[in-house]
């Protein structure tokens, strides 16, 4: 895996040291190709084969921005806590778990990790998205876990470039979201045909939908299936090397 780190300017120096430490490497979406090899079948793969469960009591979705102007800042989320809640429902439908949509917010800075039982959304300009490990041109959404215990997900996160929520179609929006959120649960790049269609995991995003298709929900149900055991007790699976793996996205 190539490791790919950015050189910030002195502005997101402080910014960039705290994100690198918690996103030290990046895998550049490229052109559809061959499945991760972690993959599971069934229309899903997962980034880290280390990470089989999510947690028993869910995560909710918190906002964060470090904005040059709040006045922006509450026309994007306007546009964005929608589209973050109904995908929190639908999570919380496909996997059975609790994810009550956005119930916090953060101004002022970016965290160095998300919070147990978090799923940090932070909303960025093109400069930060390079800044915090997401380099490349047209890049408008970033994911991954962002902490874990053994092989439990404890908190995830993920990046929106604030053009691509003013500038994007509802659709599109909806499945940029899912798709990062599906990142931050675990779920990687899928680029095969499932069931006769592409599905949001899709390194292009898929149909752009607006909802996870038949495999993402495979793969959903399949990392939620053993959130209410005990993490003594590990679920069969290949074994991973446990880092913490941040995927970047271009989508249309």
């Amino acid at each position: 895996m190539k490791i790919v780190r950015t050189r910030p300017t002195r502005k997101l120096a402080a910014l960039a040291v705290a994100a690198l430490a918690l996103l030290p490497a990046c895998i550049p979406s490229g052109p559809p190709g061959p499945n991760p090899p972690t993959g599971d079948g069934d229309g899903f793969a997962r980034t880290s084969a280390s990470y089989q469960r999510l947690r028993a009591q869910g995560y909710g979705l918190s906002v964060e921005y470090a904005p040059p102007s709040d006045l922006r800042m509450s026309l994007l989320r306007q546009r964005l806590d929608p589209v973050l809640n109904g995908a929190a429902y639908q999570l919380d439908f496909h996997t059975g778990l609790d994810f009550p949509g956005v119930n916090s917010l953060f101004h002022g800075a970016f965290s160095d990790a998300a919070p147990t039982g978090t799923i940090t959304v932070s909303i960025v300009t093109a400069a930060e998205m390079a800044a915090i490990g997401c380099p490349g041109a047209n890049v408008v959404g970033c994911g991954g876990v962002s902490t874990a215990s053994g092989n439990r997900v404890l908190s995830g996160r993920i990046a929106i470039l604030d053009e691509h929520i003013v500038q994007a179609s509802d659709l599109v929006l909806s499945t940029t979201v899912m798709h990062e959120l599906g990142h931050a649960l675990n779920l990687a790049h899928y680029n095969s045909l499932y069931g006769g269609e592409l599905q949001t995991m899709h390194s292009g995003g898929g149909s752009h939908s607006g909802d996870y298709r038949s495999g993402d929900k495979n793969g959903l149900k399949w990392m939620a299936a053993g959130s209410l055991e005990p993490d003594a007790q590990a679920r069969a699976g290949a074994p991973g090397d446990g880092e913490i793996v941040i995927v970047h996205d271009v989508l249309p």
